[in-house]
């Protein structure tokens, strides 16, 4: 019978690997200990400047082999072993033991089962000659055996569930010492490997275009890293001067309307698309006004009849392999900037969807393409007319099974809208989020199914610059994304029909109810005099609720371990925007979000004995009094919810203060509820001039002090 549980893991692969590294290892220190000390063995024996350069660069390049080359690899290995055990373990011990205990249960429930039937049957059973069994007592003794049979499946069950549980928990052990590998290989790969380089192995089954940069491995190495650089110097160069030559013979063949030269100009830069230098250059040379005008004079001479579609697609597509592969060679700066030059011009949508239909177009040109989705004309083609588009879009998309959107939305996500919209200037942007969120275009409005790829795009990005942003919240110096979000929440509202707001508003509400992503925001767009408009008007597209929003984002301050200065300061720069969470929120909606956090369940500091009743009896008193929307400043006097406000807040963050509980000790004030007690404590050591006194005051100054600052 075949084992309930199984694992597709190789700890004998593993164990390959990791031999194999070990023993790379131990060669590179051997060999690498070897070469650094050449120099000292050849000593006086060859001495001027030569000599200095090349036993410089020994010693160096033996330093490398043993460290970080040598060493990155045994960590490597290490892990590997890590692994290997941990598989091991599991196969040999942990599932033989899971599908044991699996085997177990059923047998016991088939024992029981069988025992069941064995007494029904013992019971039932009469002798020959003796009368049929009275009919209430079968029926006694089958329900005797059906209650046997059902309390077996159901201890059955129990136990199955037990031993899923423990089957799950070995795969989720299993994952993370995997993941544990993947962070090691990270760690102590000698170079950084770019996700454009996973991309082509892993989606294309390619080495990566582009070699990676190892300029920080050779540092020390100064003969070595400038032969390579004048290496690759050379072959850049090179590979300019083929661009060069090809982009020369493709406009001779376009301005003579050759159509055979056409081809064979198209095609001659198509076998290019794979160079890990040609296509770079390619773009280099060209900019995006001359790739712009390839196209336009190819459209032109399919316009004038000089050469049909038919005849010229094949090569234009190898033509715009080569394109594609050179666009996303660009680093995130410069493609941001060619990808703005290139659709600011007229008509140019229409030429970026076809660079959009190559393999070589990842996700940043297909994003770009959704952006300006709405200026491209992808209909049928008119009946005895010569066009490049949309003739091409059904030889590049196969039409007739996916349409271009779908292709790019496959393509494509917010984060890489997210990495080209952060090196945008702000006219750019704008010109950016008008395309993406116009539901209207030249061929009349978007379909649901359109708009909703479109809206997706749009609230994924803003997604995206949250968890950024998110992710470096307590980092020395982190540099937060609340400008681009800031300018992604002012044209959540630009479709003009409220209707197409839903298509996002699930990703709005996300990110703007976030507390941890609000909290962050708040403080930098305070501090910097950013624009806080589009948040202010998302929260309420969203119907956000004020105080809970208020409650989580101190919650989340508090739970973080903030410096409390920081938290007494958020609170000031919330209250200072009481628009942006409804002018209900005031000090009081402050007070009452703080007292009902602090005596809620799992706090930090739990409130209990006179203490709570006293908290109790405080939010009592504020519900009292916005039931009767009695005015809290009338009803409590100028300074107390100052007051109270600062000392829920020293409770919220430090727990109850000693003096506190011994003075209600010493009062007597701590035998019944009592709102006024907090008042009266805090008088008192104001009074008498107490260091908790200083530290609380210093929170409502604060608070203050944020709040009032223009």
């Amino acid at each position: 019978m075949a084992d309930h549980y199984t694992l597709d893991i190789d700890p004998d692969g593993l164990k390959l690997a990791k031999q194999w590294l070990g023993t790379v290892s131990n060669n590179l220190h051997s060999k690498g200990a070897t070469i650094a000390g050449t120099p000292a063995e050849i000593g006086d024996q060859w001495t001027g400047e030569a000599a200095t350069s090349i036993t410089g660069e020994m010693s160096g390049l033996g330093a490398l082999m043993k460290s970080p080359l040598a060493t990155d690899l045994e960590a490597i290995a290490t892990a590997i072993g890590t692994l290997e055990g941990h598989y091991r373990t599991a196969l040999d011990e942990t599932l033989p033991d899971l599908n044991s205990r699996w085997a177990a249960a059923d047998q016991a429930y088939q024992d029981a089962v069988d025992a069941a039937d064995a007494s029904y049957d013992r019971g039932t059973r009469t002798e020959a000659g003796e009368p049929p069994l009275n009919r209430a007592i079968r029926d006694e003794l089958q329900t005797i055996r059906s209650g046997a049979i059902s309390a077996a499946a159901t201890a059955r069950q129990t136990t199955r569930d037990a031993i899923d549980d423990d089957y799950e928990a070995l795969r989720t052990l299993l994952r993370g010492k995997t993941r544990d590998l993947g962070t090691a290989l990270v760690e102590h790969t000698p170079v950084d490997v770019p996700p454009s380089a996973l991309e082509d192995y892993q989606g294309k089954g390619r080495y990566p275009l582009l070699p990676f940069d190892h300029s920080a491995l050779l540092g020390d190495l100064g003969l070595t890293s400038e032969y390579l650089q004048n290496q690759l110097e050379a072959v850049q160069q090179e590979a300019r001067d083929r661009a060069e030559d090809d982009v020369e013979a493709l406009r001779e063949a376009l301005d003579d309307g050759d159509a055979e030269a056409i081809n064979e100009a198209l095609a001659a830069i198509g076998e290019h698309e794979d160079d890990p230098y040609y296509p770079g250059q390619l773009i280099d040379l060209l900019g995006h006004e001359g790739v712009l005008d390839l196209y336009n004079q190819v459209e032109d001479a399919v316009s004038n009849y000089q050469v049909h579609v038919e005849e010229v697609q094949e090569a234009l597509l190898a033509f715009n392999d080569t394109v594609a592969a050179g666009i996303e060679s660009l680093d995130d700066p410069a493609f941001a900037q060619f990808s703005a030059d290139f659709t600011g011009q007229d008509y140019s949508a229409r030429i970026w969807a076809i660079i959009a239909a190559s393999d070589n177009a990842r996700g940043r040109i297909n994003a770009i393409a959704i952006a300006n989705f709405g200026e491209v004309y992808n209909g049928p083609p008119t009946a005895g007319q010569s066009t490049l588009v949309p003739h091409i879009f059904h030889f590049a998309y196969d039409l007739e099974s996916t349409d271009l959107l779908e292709q790019w939305d496959a393509r494509s996500s917010g984060s890489d809208l997210a990495d080209i919209f952060t090196h945008l200037d702000d006219e750019q942007r704008d010109t950016v989020l008008q395309r993406l969120l116009n539901i209207h275009t030249d061929g009349g409005t978007l379909n649901d199914g359109e708009w909703q790829v479109l809206a997706n795009l749009y609230g994924e990005a803003l997604q995206t610059y949250r968890d950024r942003g998110n992710g470096v919240v307590g980092t020395e110096g982190a540099a937060y994304p609340s400008d681009e979000i800031e300018d992604l929440l002012e044209f959540a509202h630009f479709p003009s029909d409220t209707r197409y707001w839903d298509a996002y508003r699930d990703h709005l509400e996300d990110v703007v109810t976030d507390p941890r992503f609000l909290s962050w925001y708040l403080e930098d767009v305070m501090e910097d005099g950013v624009s806080h408009r589009g948040l202010t008007d998302a929260l309420r597209t969203v119907d956000a609720d004020a105080e809970s929003l208020m409650e989580q984002i101190i919650e989340t301050r508090v739970a973080a371990e903030d410096n409390p200065d920081a938290i007494a300061e958020m609170i000031g720069y919330l209250l200072k925007t009481e628009e942006l969470l409804g002018a209900e929120v005031n000090l009081g909606g402050v007070l009452k979000s703080i007292v009902e956090s602090a005596i809620g369940a799992g706090v930090k500091h739990p409130l209990t004995g006179p203490t709570l009743g006293v908290f109790n009896a405080l939010l009592s008193e504020i519900n009292r009094l916005e039931e009767i929307d009695a005015s809290w400043d009338e009803a409590m006097g100028d300074n107390a919810q100052h007051n109270l406000l600062g000392f829920a807040l020293y409770v919220k963050i430090h727990g109850v203060p000693p003096e506190f509980d011994a003075w209600l000790d010493r009062t007597g004030r701590g035998d019944a509820d009592d709102p006024d007690a907090i008042i009266d404590f805090f008088q008192e050591q104001k009074a008498d001039g107490t260091d908790l006194y200083d530290d609380i005051n210093e929170l409502v100054v604060l608070i203050d002090e944020s709040r009032d600052e223009q």
